[in-house]
């Protein structure tokens, strides 16, 4: 059986013929418009970040609200074709004036953004050694960051008896943009402090001696006597066997504090500094924290090692010899400073 040819002729007349046509030019001209022409996403370029975990949904709502997806159901086919939606990672992504929907899914697509940038702080670093950190990264919010660690309202909201944050940062590190707001940044690292004191380990601070900001002073100071971990714990029990005994901490770093400028080395001199902060001249704990603590210098000033040392004094490797009287004590010390003048370090 001869199959009929059936002609396009014979289905549609010249003139519907070219309203087909015209509707399909039309039709796929709008496309390559709506997909492909740019469109203006504000006055000047947008910086945008996709946090970790944000659904391609949350993207496309908060680029809506900005005013820079007009239409998130092309937006959404956009990503479909290209792979956005699956391949977008977390980052800060440069908006130009004007895109297209398939640029921007384009670049969502691509590895054209900026990483996180590493804060570190090290344990027992200061609230002006957090800013300079943040200068010395380039962070655009540097000195606004300079004035929120001493922004003593906000102090108070946070329910803290102090004039600044010394000591209430988190001492380690955090991934953070060129462009975190001085906000962010401080929320990150007040956040970060207060996970360590956990249920279970505050119940155990309440049935010490020592409440939560006797312990951060306390940790402040054994960040700076001690950079290894393993030991802090050690360090911690030579105070709380001092504090109990009434005896005075006689502790460096907390005189380094209360000079106007860093030493390598403490004279005699410098103990006689008539400073709260002088645990030489003063009994007990000084007024504040001298630094933010690391969570293992706070973990050490709430458990510390049982143990009947009195004294220690650093070695050579950095690490410290402790004593249980101060004859073996005077001993060490002796040794250390003997050490510290063949190095040429008198201050």
């Amino acid at each position: 059986m001869e199959e009929k040819k059936i002609k396009l002729s014979n289905l549609l007349s010249k003139k519907q013929f070219i309203v087909v046509l015209v509707t399909f030019l039309a039709g796929l001209l709008l496309l390559v418009y709506l997909f492909f022409m740019p469109f203006s996403s504000g006055d000047e370029s947008i910086k945008y970040i996709v946090r970790e975990g944000t659904s391609f949904n949350k993207v496309l709502d908060d680029l809506e609200k900005e005013g820079i997806v007009g239409n998130k159901t092309l937006a959404k086919i956009t990503a479909f074709l290209l792979g956005a939606d699956k391949k977008m990672k977390a980052g800060l992504y440069t908006i130009p004036k004007e895109i297209s929907y398939t640029d921007l899914m384009s670049m969502f697509a691509s590895n054209d953004y900026e990483k996180p940038v590493s804060l570190e702080l090290y344990s027992g670093i200061t609230i002006n050694g957090i800013v300079n950190r943040a200068k010395q990264l380039k962070l655009e919010a540097a000195d606004s960051l300079a004035i929120l660690v001493k922004d003593s309202a906000l102090v108070r909201s946070k329910g803290i008896d102090a004039n600044n944050f010394e000591g209430w940062l988190f001492a380690g590190t955090i991934e953070v943009y060129r462009i975190s707001s001085a906000r962010e940044i401080f929320e990150k690292l007040f956040e970060l402090q207060e996970k360590i004191f956990t249920p279970a380990v505050m119940e155990d601070i309440n049935k010490g001696d020592l409440s939560k900001k006797e312990i951060i002073i306390l940790a402040s100071i054994i960040s700076r006597e001690s950079k290894y971990a393993d030991e802090m714990p050690r360090v911690s029990g030579v105070y709380h066997n001092r504090l109990k005994k009434n005896m005075k901490l006689q502790a460096d770093p907390t005189v380094q504090y209360a000079l106007p400028e860093s030493k390598n080395r403490i004279t005699g001199k410098d103990l006689k500094i008539d400073s709260p902060y002088n645990t030489y001249k003063y009994a007990g704990l000084p007024p504040g924290p001298i630094g933010n603590p690391s969570k293992e210098a706070i973990l050490a000033a709430v458990y510390p090692e049982k143990h009947d040392f009195l004294f220690f004094v650093a070695g050579k490797e950095g690490r410290h010899i402790f004593s249980k009287t101060y004859e073996e004590h005077k001993k060490y010390a002796k040794e250390y400073h003997q050490w510290l003048d063949s190095l040429k370090i008198t201050q």
